[in-house]
């Protein structure tokens, strides 16, 4: 499974302008027909949060109601918390690998589900410190480019 961070998200959305548009949405519309693909629902609150900050309030609940009945991306949610001294426990082991506290909301609901991959433009907060392997859009592009180009010799 394929986890899309905010900022690919918030491209694809809001900042159309972003020079990094064109491959982000073409990364997308390879994704959307070949992988399983979900993000979190502190993701999602987060891209709310955009649309808000940009004048588009009255778009957040359509937004948030289409994600959640999305089939083509699943909205991962944390654990049950019965505890909040273990959920403190639990967000500090990730904010002692470097990473910030709301990226660290976000890694802790990947590494509690089965996410092999995290697409984002943001590397640095993630990369090396999450068990999913950490991609830009334009990264993701080239790997598959090089798995295409790889079948497409071996049936040569």
């Amino acid at each position: 499974m394929i986890c899309l961070d905010t900022d690919v998200l918030a491209i694809h959305h809001l900042f159309t302008w972003d020079k990094r548009y064109p491959i982000n949405e073409k990364a997308l519309k390879i994704l959307v027909k070949k992988e399983k693909l979900c993000t979190t629902i502190h993701n999602l609150l987060e891209l709310c949060g955009l649309y808000a900050m940009a004048g588009l309030a009255n778009k957040v609940n359509k937004v948030l109601e289409r994600y959640l009945r999305s089939k083509e991306i699943l909205i991962l949610f944390p654990g049950e918390v019965l505890d909040w001294s273990q959920y403190v426990v639990s967000i500090l082991s990730y904010i002692r690998r470097g990473i910030p506290y709301g990226d660290a909301q976000i890694a802790q609901v990947i590494e509690q589900h089965d996410v092999e991959i995290l697409l984002t433009w943001n590397t640095k907060h993630f990369k090396g410190k999450i068990s999913a392997e950490v991609l830009t859009p334009l990264e993701y592009l080239e790997k598959y480019e090089e798995k295409q180009s790889a079948k497409t010799n071996t049936s040569l």
